[in-house]
């Protein structure tokens, strides 16, 4: 009998067949959608699951990126190591709230932790979170619908007139993220590279911020690099 893992590497080919006529790319080695915005940018959706129990359960933690090929490439060169970003969602953690899912998939995945297994039973059951594995392919449509709907009022003619057109103040919970760099880092980057170079001492004098320290020296190698970051403008 097939594994869990190997049933639902099959669903997501199943999937990846649906979902190539609205423009995703499937790569199969890390399980990844993607799709070409512009030049130089990439929307990636990860399903993003872990094995638990012996490889009985899989829970997925879904994540959205959002890739500039400029924003990594300036991000590689200043902190030494590949990332991912600038913008970055964790789209299992407020799946009722984000608005372009649909009403079907906000019902039935009501649980912010979404977990499949093969066989639903009394004591693991859709009101706890857990799923039988034929309805990953439901699950993962419902978030590539909305992934397509993320850029939805931007201009994705260039990789500088998206970026222009994100969000300009910056806010924990909000889009902006990059793997092993945060939240705040990115947004500062991002910022740099469209022209702001007045964006650390604003991020600094603001207090509703919260840096933490981890953040804090982040900033401060960014800091030493702005003479450097040549503007897309």
């Amino acid at each position: 009998m097939p594994s869990l893992k190997a049933e639902n590497d099959r669903l997501l080919l199943q999937v990846a067949a649906q979902s190539k006529t609205q423009g995703w790319q499937y790569v199969k080695t890390g399980a990844v959608f993607q799709k070409q915005v512009c030049k130089g940018i990439t929307l990636q959706f990860l399903p993003n699951f872990t094995y638990t129990s012996g490889g009985m359960i899989a829970v997925s933690q879904p994540r959205l990126y959002l890739r500039s090929r400029a924003f990594e490439a300036q991000a590689r060169r200043i902190f030494g190591f590949a990332t991912q970003g600038p913008f970055l969602l964790e789209l299992g953690r407020a799946s009722k709230s984000l608005a372009g899912l649909p009403e079907a998939y906000k019902d039935r995945f009501a649980e912010k932790r979404v977990q499949f297994l093969k066989v639903e039973t009394t004591a693991f059951n859709s009101h706890k979170g857990y799923f039988e594995n034929d309805e990953l392919p439901f699950f993962i449509q419902g978030l590539l619908t909305y992934s397509d709907q993320f850029l939805t009022g931007y201009s994705r003619d260039t990789e500088l007139d998206l970026l222009r057109a994100m969000p300009q103040a910056y806010s924990p919970d909000g889009p902006y993220g990059a793997t092993r760099l945060g939240t705040v880092t990115p947004f500062a980057l991002t910022q740099l590279l469209l022209g702001r170079s007045d964006v650390l001492l604003t991020l600094h004098g603001d207090s509703r911020c919260g840096i933490v320290p981890a953040e804090a020296r982040l900033l401060a190698t960014l800091e030493q690099s702005v003479g450097d970051i040549a503007a897309l403008i």
